[in-house]
C-alpha cells in the first residue's frame, strides 16, 4: 500500500461494525490464550504425574441465624447463603481448580437470585484455600429445601485409578455432598442433572487421556421462616403523628364540636372504634432547638408519653410507641454525630446510615426503656429505611453481592462510586438495582433483629412498611422483617396518586398473578399483616363521586379481602386521628373520615371473629332522599359465633345534612348462634353539606355486650340528598 494511502487509511475513522468485530476478536483471543493455556498446563502436569490425585471435593455451608436442623443447614429470608468449595487431595492439601459454576435449584427448577443472575459469584480466597461465595435469595422466597449445585472441570488423570467410570460416580469415601457425579463436559442445561442421568448410556467406559471431566457435587440447605409472633387479632389501630407538638399543652375540638384539651384525642378514638393508640413519641428533631443533654429525642413529645400511656389505659385501650428510626429533622450541627445524608423530599431532614453504629445503640436504647415502661404495650418504628440516599454503603454492598462493576472499580474515588450506584438503582428493574434494593433490605433486617436481640425486648415491635411493590424498592421487605423478629409489618397504603395506581400495587392484588402483586407476594408463608390508610382529601385525589371517604374505606377493604391466604390481616390502622380533627378532609368532615375508617375496622374484625355477628346496613332502594325527610332502613345482623351474645344496643349518627336516632334499640337482647336479626333504624335529611356534594352518610353502631365484651361494629353507607 502506498504511503500516502495508508497514512490516509490510518486517519480515516473505522465503521461501527468493524471496530466491534476487531474488539470482540481481541478479546476472545485473549481468553482463549489464557483459559487453554491453565488448562493445557494442568492436562500436562497429570500426564507428568505432577497433579495430585483429588480425593475430595467439599462443598460447605457458613453459619446462620436459622441454625441447623434435621442435618440441614438453615437460613432466614434477610440472610446471604455463603458457600465455600474446596478441592483437596489425599494428604488433605489443597489442589487450586479452576473457578466453579455455582447454581442453586429447588426440586430440580432453578433458581436465580434477588438480581435476576443465574450463578452464584464466586471469587477464590487464599486464606481458606477454597472457592467462596454468597446466594441472595429472591424476594419472597418461599420456606422449602434448596441445592447448590457445584460443577468443576478437572482433568481425568486427576482422579485415582481404581475410580468406576460405570457408576459414574466416586467411592463414598473420596466425595462429600447428598449427590456426587462425574461427567464430561458437555452442552449447558438447567435442568435436574437426576433425569440427565436416566438418559445417559451408563455402559462402561474410560475417557481418554487430556479429557476434562466435570465433577457435580449437590450439597442442600434449607430457607425457614420465623413463625409469626402471637398478637391480638382483629386490631383497631389510630395513629397521632406529632410535628414539634407538646402534648399536654394541645387544645382540640371534641368530634361534638366543643373545645377540650389533649384529652378530646381519645374522644375522637372513640368515634373511630379504636381500640389501640400507636404515638410517635421519639424522632430526633432540632428546628425546635437543642435536644435534651444526654438525649437525642425531642423533648416534648417524649415527655408526653407517660401520661398519654396513662390515659389511654384508663379507656381501656392498647398503647404503643414508635420513634422515627432513620429520619432526623434540623440543623446538622445540633444534631447527633451521625453518618448523615441529607433527604431528597426535605431541605431539613437527614438520614443516618444503615451502617452507623451509633444509631443503633440509640434505637436499642429506646426500645429497652420501652419494654420496661408499664405504660406501653407495643413498640415501633417509622422510617425504618435508608431513604434512598444511602449511597455511601456502596462498598459493603459491592463486596458482599458482587455485582458487575467498571473495569477500573479499583480506580474509581468515593464520589465517582456513590455516583455508579445512584445511577444504576435508578434503573429499577436492572440486576444491579435489584441487589441493591435487596441489599438495603438485608442490611436493615440485620438492624431490626440486633436491636431485638440486644435489648432483649419481650414486647411486640411493629414496623411501618411502604405498600408500592412491599417496600423492596425502598429497601423495605416484610419478610425479612418477621424473620428478623418483628410482631407485626402495618403496610402504608397512601401517597397514591391515581387510583389506577393503586390497582398496580395494591390489588396487583386482585390474584391476577400480576409479578410485584401482594396476592403473589403474601403466598410463600403467614406474617402478621395491618393495612392502614391516610385521612386526606387530595391523596384520595379529590374525588367526590364515590364520596373520598368511601375511596378511603374501599382501599383499605381490599388489601384485606386480597391478602388472606394463610390468615386474615390481624388488624387496621387509621393514620392520623389529627388529620380528621383538623387536616384536609375537603368537603367532608372529620366525623365522617373516622366512621368510614370505624367499618373498615368491623370488616377486618369481622374476618378474625373478634366481633360476634356479620353488620349490614340495608337502605330502601332509592335514587336519593329529600330534604327534610325520614330514611328508615335495617341493620342485620347475622351471627358468626357459636355461642350466644348481648346486644346492648343500636345507635345512629349525626353527620353533614343527617340527624341520627340515638339509641334506636335500647333493651338488651341475646343474638343466638345461627341467628339473625334486624333492627329498624332512621335518620332525618336536614339539608345538604354546604359547598359540597349532594350526598349524606348514614352511620350506625351495635354495641355488643357479654360474654363477648367485644368492640363496637360500624357500618355506613352514603345516599344521594336532593
Amino acid at each position: 500500500m502506498p504511503r500516502r494511502i495508508q497514512a490516509e487509511w490510518t486517519r480515516r475513522p473505522q465503521p461501527r461494525w468493524f471496530q466491534i468485530f476487531l474488539s470482540t476478536a481481541v478479546v476472545l483471543g485473549l481468553i482463549y490464550f489464557f483459559a487453554s493455556d491453565l488448562l493445557g498446563e494442568l492436562v500436562q502436569r497429570a500426564r507428568r504425574g505432577e497433579l495430585p490425585e483429588v480425593q475430595m471435593v467439599t462443598v460447605s455451608f457458613g453459619d446462620s441465624d436459622g441454625g441447623a436442623e434435621d442435618g440441614y443447614q438453615c437460613y432466614y429470608r434477610y440472610e446471604l447463603v455463603p458457600v465455600s468449595i474446596a478441592v483437596q487431595d489425599a494428604t488433605g492439601e489443597p489442589i487450586a481448580v479452576n473457578e466453579p459454576r455455582v447454581r442453586v435449584f429447588r426440586e430440580g427448577i432453578h433458581v436465580r437470585d434477588a438480581g435476576g443472575r443465574a450463578q452464584v459469584p464466586v471469587r477464590y480466597d487464599p486464606a481458606s484455600n477454597a472457592w467462596v461465595g454468597k446466594w441472595p435469595m429472591p424476594l419472597g422466597t418461599e420456606p422449602a429445601v434448596y441445592t447448590v449445585r457445584c460443577e468443576l472441570s478437572v482433568p481425568v488423570e486427576a482422579y485415582p485409578s481404581n475410580y468406576d467410570w460405570r457408576s459414574r460416580s466416586a467411592p463414598s469415601r473420596q466425595r462429600e455432598g447428598r449427590s456426587k457425579r462425574l461427567e464430561l463436559v458437555a452442552e449447558d442445561t438447567e435442568s435436574e442433572p437426576r433425569a440427565r442421568e436416566e438418559a445417559v448410556d451408563q455402559s462402561a467406559y474410560r475417557p481418554a487421556p487430556g479429557s476434562l471431566v466435570r465433577e457435580v457435587i449437590d450439597r442442600d440447605f434449607r430457607v425457614v421462616a420465623r413463625e409469626p409472633r402471637e398478637v391480638p387479632r382483629g386490631l383497631g389501630i389510630v395513629t397521632y403523628e406529632t410535628a414539634m407538638t407538646n402534648v399536654l399543652e394541645l387544645r382540640t375540638r371534641r368530634p361534638n364540636g366543643e373545645e377540650g384539651d389533649w384529652t378530646a384525642i381519645f374522644d375522637w378514638l372513640d368515634l373511630f372504634s379504636a381500640d389501640t393508640l400507636w404515638y410517635s413519641a421519639f424522632v430526633t428533631d432540632t428546628r425546635g432547638g437543642p435536644l435534651p443533654s444526654g438525649s437525642v429525642w425531642f423533648g416534648p413529645t417524649r415527655r408526653a408519653l407517660d401520661a398519654m400511656g396513662a390515659h389511654a389505659h384508663s379507656r381501656g385501650l392498647t398503647f404503643g410507641a414508635y420513634a422515627y428510626a432513620y429520619r432526623t429533622f434540623g440543623d446538622p450541627k445540633l444534631l447527633p454525630p451521625y453518618r448523615m445524608v441529607q433527604a431528597n423530599d426535605h431541605a431539613e431532614a437527614y438520614i443516618p446510615s444503615l451502617l452507623d453504629l451509633g444509631r443503633v445503640h440509640d434505637l436499642t436504647g429506646m426500645v429497652r426503656e420501652m419494654d420496661a415502661n408499664p405504660n406501653v404495650d407495643m413498640i415501633g418504628f417509622d422510617y425504618i429505611r435508608d431513604g434512598n440516599v444511602g449511597f455511601a454503603a456502596v462498598n459493603e454492598f459491592v463486596d458482599e453481592m458482587r455485582p458487575d462493576v467498571p473495569e477500573d472499580w479499583n480506580e474509581l474515588g468515593a464520589e465517582d462510586r456513590e455516583a455508579w450506584i445512584r445511577e444504576r438503582s435508578a434503573a429499577w428493574s436492572s440486576e444491579t438495582a435489584r441487589l441493591w434494593d435487596w441489599w438495603r433490605a438485608h442490611r436493615t433486617a440485620l438492624v431490626l433483629r440486633d436491636i431485638l436481640r440486644d435489648s432483649g425486648c419481650e414486647k411486640p415491635l411493629w414496623t411501618f412498611t411502604l405498600s408500592w411493590l412491599h417496600g423492596q424498592q425502598h429497601g423495605q421487605d416484610p419478610y425479612m422483617f418477621t424473620d428478623a423478629g418483628v410482631a407485626i409489618d402495618a403496610v402504608m397504603l397512601y401517597e397514591y396518586n391515581s387510583q389506577r395506581q393503586f390497582d398496580a400495587v395494591v390489588p396487583g392484588i386482585r390474584k391476577t398473578k400480576q409479578e410485584g402483586s401482594w396476592s403473589v407476594y403474601s403466598e410463600a408463608s403467614p406474617m402478621n399483616l395491618i393495612f392502614g390508610n391516610q385521612i386526606d382529601f387530595y391523596s384520595h385525589q379529590g374525588i367526590t363521586s364515590p364520596p373520598a371517604p368511601q375511596r378511603y374505606y374501599e382501599r383499605l377493604l381490599t388489601a384485606m379481602q386480597e391478602t388472606d391466604h394463610h390468615q386474615p390481616p390481624v388488624g387496621v390502622f387509621c393514620h392520623d386521628v389529627m388529620r380528621a380533627i383538623s387536616g384536609r378532609t375537603g368537603p367532608y368532615a372529620g366525623r365522617e373520615w373516622a366512621l368510614a375508617g370505624a367499618a373498615a375496622m368491623t370488616r377486618c374484625r369481622e374476618m378474625n371473629s373478634r366481633v360476634p355477628a356479620r353488620v349490614e346496613l340495608l337502605l330502601p332502594g332509592s335514587d336519593g332522599f329529600a330534604i327534610g325527610s325520614s330514611v328508615r332502613g335495617t341493620v342485620k345482623l347475622t351471627a358468626i359465633h357459636d355461642r350466644p351474645v348481648e346486644i346492648l344496643g343500636v345507635t345512629t349518627y349525626d353527620t353533614p345534612g343527617v340527624s341520627g336516632r340515638q339509641d334506636i334499640y335500647e333493651r338488651p337482647a341475646v343474638l343466638q348462634p345461627g341467628d339473625t336479626v334486624e333492627v329498624p333504624a332512621e335518620w332525618y335529611i336536614s339539608g345538604i353539606r354546604p359547598g359540597g356534594p349532594s350526598h349524606a352518610m348514614l352511620a350506625a353502631r351495635v354495641h355488643w355486650g357479654s360474654p363477648e365484651h367485644a368492640p363496637s361494629s360500624t357500618v355506613y353507607t352514603y345516599a344521594g340528598v336532593y
